[in-house]
């Protein structure tokens, strides 16, 4: 039984599925209390809940997991420890609780940045979030970020690139998870905090990028959402397709209205999209869009 952020149950659910899905894992599509806003059931196997208790202090969209085992019925008061679901008993297990402490802790603002200045320098600015305009590079918030990476979890996904890095949230996120990361943002002036973050940084436009095809296992990025020009758009989404592996998957956050042209563009290189879902988010509408080249 798995909580998520009430908005977004779709997202958690795929990102539940992509992050267990060597573990046989299935969401079937009623349970127990599922009739409560937030609440989705996976069905996974006993021999894999270590995996789960491993790997889910990495969940970005879920806050709580229990489990469910059927038990006998109650006696007395003792009942209000137990659920019931079509005419059968269960006790629920608590087996992970997201640590607000931890996520609290990883945000942005608790992080040390770096900033190249126009003289050269290198220096340290703490909780750096963006620059605050429209265009410049921003923070993306832990929980999205975990998202993203967890939508293109796999087992033997190890080199992962974000080409549009801004202030590091992917690139914080991914290098501790144990990924060999690459980032690259057009912004020269934050390359010193990207580097620090443990990414083999480029300064460099993504609509042509300095890498070879197929070298990636896997992209996560949150794109510029002030771009419109279809052209361009399309640009980067060609190259992500060419520097991607083949198996590769890939995660975009992208604007409401970037996401039909991006769709498009996937489309017109016979590409499949397995999952396009808006986000609700304060004053910006947003959608993830996910693909496996």
């Amino acid at each position: 039984m798995t909580s998520s952020r009430s908005k977004s149950v779709a997202l958690a659910r795929a990102e539940v599925a992509a992050l267990l899905a060597d573990c046989a894992v299935e969401l079937p599509a009623g349970g127990p209390l599922s009739e409560q806003k937030g609440v989705f059931w996976i069905s996974l196997g006993e021999e894999f809940l270590e995996q789960l208790e491993r790997r889910a202090p990495r969940l970005g969209y879920t806050e709580r997991i229990d489990v469910l085992e059927p038990a006998p019925a109650p006696t007395g008061r003792h009942g209000n420890e137990l659920i019931r679901w079509k005419k059968a008993w269960y006790a629920v297990t608590p087996v992970w609780e997201q640590d607000e402490h931890e996520l609290r802790e990883s945000s942005p603002d608790r992080r040390m940045f770096y900033l190249l200045e126009t003289d050269g320098a290198v220096v340290p600015a703490p909780g750096y979030r963006g620059d605050g305009s429209a265009t410049g590079p921003k923070a993306l918030p832990v929980h999205d970020a975990r998202l993203l990476l967890n939508l293109v979890y796999r087992p033997d996904a190890s080199d992962l690139l974000d080409p549009f890095a801004g202030a590091g949230g992917i690139v914080y996120e991914a290098g501790r998870n144990g990924y060999r990361v690459s980032s690259m943002d057009i912004e020269p002036r934050i390359a010193p905090g990207l580097e620090s973050f443990g990414s083999r940084h480029v300064v460099g436009d993504a609509a042509a990028m300095p890498f070879e095809d197929g070298t990636f296992t896997a992209i996560a990025t949150e794109l510029p959402y002030e771009v419109r020009d279809a052209a361009v758009l399309d640009r980067w989404v060609s190259e992500m397709i060419r520097v991607a592996a083949p198996g590769a998957r890939c995660a975009i956050m992208c604007g409401a209205d970037q996401a039909a042209v991006i769709e498009e563009a996937l489309a017109r290189r016979l590409i499949t999209v397995s999952l396009s879902e808006p986000v609700h988010r304060r004053g910006t509408a947003v959608a993830v869009i996910v693909f496996a080249v």
